[in-house]
């Protein structure tokens, strides 16, 4: 089986399933215990956030021009230092 055949098999496969996992999903969260079964995770995440915290003062948008001004440079033959 070709490497484009095996791809188009695994989208297949997975498209197919999605609907089930929603439903799987769906019915996690609708578990009253959910949220007592996943606290000490939850707490591990919070933890961690406290004690690394980043700073990022850009926004999306600055992200965004910024990439786009690296690829508008790459595109014209100016992006040696990019």
């Amino acid at each position: 089986m070709s490497d484009l055949k095996a791809i188009k098999r695994w989208l297949e496969i997975w498209a197919d399933a999605a609907p089930e996992l929603r439903a799987q999903k769906r019915l996690e969260l609708a578990d009253p215990e959910y949220y007592s079964k996943h606290l000490a995770a939850l707490d591990g995440m919070l933890d961690y956030a406290v004690a690394h915290p980043t700073l990022n003062r850009a926004c999306g948008l600055v992200e965004q021009q910024r990439l786009f001004k690296k690829l508008f440079l790459l595109l014209n033959g100016n992006g040696e230092n990019v």
